[in-house]
């Protein structure tokens, strides 16, 4: 949180703020134009819990974008992980999260998928270099860099990885806490 706190005021930001919470204890009442919930909720026991805290957390027309690994997802490399971190679920499939983020009290405005299998293989290249010296990370990052364009173009293959979703509260949305 410090280095991203650092790197916004550097940029000169100055309306936003990170904390550092349990998504699942009342995070404030009202208060937030946005809310991102960006590939947690599979490692949160208590899920439905917790999109009603940040659906609550929301000033009226406040938007949640939230971003978690499909339920389908599968590594591509047969050597990554076939877990998605930290996860207490493996991942969500569309409908079921739509349902879960209206039944805290959102509409959902837009749901679709994120990313491939292209992408999803660069994300695994990544992972296995992040502590690799910088100057093969930086020879990393074109063809990293070019899978997300190409994916981008449309040429990639197999299902969606990931579940992206934006919802709002409506203005005469109660608390839900």
């Amino acid at each position: 949180l410090e280095r991203v706190r650092n790197r916004v005021a550097a940029a000169g930001v100055r309306n936003a703020e990170f904390v550092a919470s349990d998504l699942t204890e009342h995070l404030g009442s009202s208060q937030y134009d946005v809310v991102l919930a960006i590939e947690c909720l599979v490692e949160i026991e208590d899920d439905r819990r917790a999109l009603q805290m940040l659906a609550a957390a929301l000033a009226p027309e406040g938007l949640l974008l939230v971003h978690v690994p499909a339920r389908d997802w599968r590594p591509v490399l047969s050597s990554s992980p076939p877990i998605w971190r930290h996860e207490v679920r493996h991942g969500y499939d569309r409908a079921e999260l739509e349902r879960m983020i209206e039944e805290a009290g959102l509409l959902v405005v837009e749901t679709r998928g994120s990313y491939r299998r292209l992408v999803q293989l660069a994300q695994e290249m990544r992972d296995r270099i992040k502590t690799a010296p910088t100057w093969s990370r930086a020879l990393a990052l074109p063809p990293m860099m070019l899978a997300v364009w190409l994916e981008r173009a449309g040429l990639t293959w197999g299902s969606e990885q990931a579940v992206f979703v934006v919802a709002v509260r409506p203005p005469d949305a109660p608390d839900q806490t």
